[in-house]
């Protein structure tokens, strides 16, 4: 599948692993993205470069952005897209 082109804001979280605030436990809640950061500096080798690092900073965002996207229904398959674009030259 495709992502589709309104990606709207950036989120914070993963919905796919969201729940509501009252079935939230404290140690069940989403890390922050601080957390998150440095979780991924503290799993590099210790000679990684700082490009390594915003490598994997990248990767992950862009991984949860499109989990996002996907838990939304903000995604097209390729037949959709397909037709999307054979319509741009009508």
């Amino acid at each position: 599948m495709i992502e589709a082109q309104d990606r709207g804001p950036a989120r914070a979280g993963d919905p796919s692993t969201a729940t509501t605030a009252s079935a939230q436990e404290p140690s069940a809640q989403e890390p922050s993205a601080q957390e998150r950061v440095a979780a991924i500096v503290a799993s590099r080798p210790a000679d990684s470069s700082y490009d390594d690092i915003l490598r994997e900073l990248a990767f992950e965002r862009l991984v949860r952005r499109g989990l996002d996207d996907l838990a939304s229904g903000r995604m097209l398959t390729t037949e959709q897209l397909s037709d999307e674009v054979h319509s741009w030259s009508r």
